[in-house]
């Protein structure tokens, strides 16, 4: 009997265990929509769909996406590593309009989706 309640207290840790790694690699929604407009290179960026994983809150990622912004409108694009003055994030392009960005050290990330539009002068 010892044996078979040892044997379920292993497989529910188990299964806790993977739900919690699971619901971390498919991240957390913030509701997040922001368009940024770059004058000098004649563009409009909208930036929606932020999910955050690890350890990261919807608060720090909203931070970090205004500095995004921000980079956005002094240079016309999304570049793949930036500093929103605290740590240095790195990124990259994962498919159509989705972005991924890490920090090394702390184990925290984030994705969103990000769309650009030309217009004329």
């Amino acid at each position: 009997m010892k044996s078979i309640i040892t044997l379920l207290a292993i497989a529910g840790t188990l299964t806790l265990a993977l739900a919690g790694t699971a619901s971390a690699y498919s991240g957390t929604s913030c509701p997040y929509y922001g368009q940024t407009v770059s004058p000098s290179h004649g563009t409009t960026g909208e930036f929606s769909n932020l999910r955050v994983y690890g350890t990261m809150n919807c608060a720090s990622a909203r931070y970090v996406m205004n500095k995004l912004r921000v980079q956005y409108r002094r240079y016309g694009r999304i570049r793949g590593r930036f500093s929103d003055g605290y740590v240095t994030w790195n990124g990259y392009h994962t498919s159509g309009y989705g972005w991924h960005f890490y920090e090394n050290t702390s184990s925290t990330s984030f994705s969103f989706n990000g769309s650009t539009s030309h217009w004329d002068y």
